[in-house]
């Protein structure tokens, strides 16, 4: 099957900018559908399924196109949890996150997608979990990070990549995985797909 483009489905900067480190030409789109629409008892489970679900979001392509598609759960006591929506609520959040440990879930999947038959085919799903170990917080310390804005839009209520890194003192994991795209898993299950940046064919890529 040849492959005129490659999306990736999201309007995360932060996983753009990660992709693009690949140097596989690709296209960046929102995908159109609601992933908090998916739950599942397990975190893991739950951040492939929303995953999954957020391919059918990009259909909008008139290419065929391998699409690309990743979520991010973290799990805290055994519970799922999502961004907040506001400086409280986060500092709450990170108080009960405080000298403990929490898992972020990253997933990702592979599909492709022919706009003229409408034929969206999984090919693969990934989950990667890296364990985050919080170093206990004075409330001053979470009330200055807090102040940062770091917290908006992300599901811990902090930004690892950035200020956030401070609030830690040991994970177990990639800091790719940590935004929410898994580059290592990520470029080797794209090579065994035939789509290998190192190794750019002539013409489009084909899917093997």
């Amino acid at each position: 099957m040849q492959v005129k483009q490659v999306i990736l489905g999201t309007a995360s900067p932060f996983r753009i900018e990660l992709f693009a480190t690949l140097g596989l030409p690709f296209k960046a789109v929102a995908s159109a559908v609601n992933e908090k629409e998916v739950h599942h008892n397990s975190a893991p489970e739950m951040a492939k399924m929303r995953a999954n679900f957020k391919a059918h979001g990009c259909k909008q392509v008139d290419e065929v196109s391998l699409i690309v598609t990743a979520d991010q759960v973290l799990e805290f006591a055994g519970q799922a949890f999502g961004k907040v929506n506001d400086a409280q609520t986060a500092k709450e959040r990170l108080k009960q996150f405080a000298g403990k440990q929490h898992a972020l879930h990253s997933a990702y999947s592979l599909h492709s997608y022919d706009p003229e038959s409408d034929a969206l085919v999984h090919l693969n799903s990934r989950v990667v979990t890296v364990t985050m170990s919080m170093r206990a917080l004075h409330d001053d310390e979470i009330a200055a990070y807090v102040a940062t804005g770091e917290w908006q839009g992300c599901a811990g209520c902090y930004r690892f990549e950035a200020a956030g890194v401070q609030l830690f003192d040991k994970v177990e994991g990639t800091s790719a995985a940590i935004v929410g795209l898994p580059m290592l898993e990520l470029a080797e299950d794209l090579r065994a797909l035939g789509l290998n940046p190192l190794r750019k064919p002539s013409g489009p890529w084909v899917l093997v």
